[in-house]
């Protein structure tokens, strides 16, 4: 789930009990003029995290999107995936 308010980054800290975030998002998010803004940093952290699994060939991605869908299909469009199925790939056998 990308963050896409400063209210929800909070939520999402409370709710992962203790977890802590990377301290360059902390700061992006801090510098943030509005929640239009944090929406973008939020959705840019995400787009890079996805970005990195798909070059470590993950077996497969889950995005909440908690009835928001904006962002993910910003995730999407950033990706330059037109839908979920043309991240499909053929299985590696081992």
């Amino acid at each position: 789930m990308p963050v896409t308010s400063r209210k929800g980054f909070t939520r999402m800290a409370e709710l992962a009990l203790g977890a802590h975030f990377p301290a360059k998002l902390i700061r992006a998010v801090s510098r943030a003029e509005d929640d239009e803004y944090v929406e973008k940093v939020g959705i840019h952290w995400a787009t890079e995290q996805v970005r990195d699994l798909i070059d470590r060939n993950v077996a497969g991605i889950h995005l909440y999107t908690l009835n928001r869908s904006k962002p993910t299909l910003k995730i999407y469009d950033a990706l330059g995936v037109k839908d979920s199925e043309s991240l499909r790939r053929t299985p590696v056998q081992l």
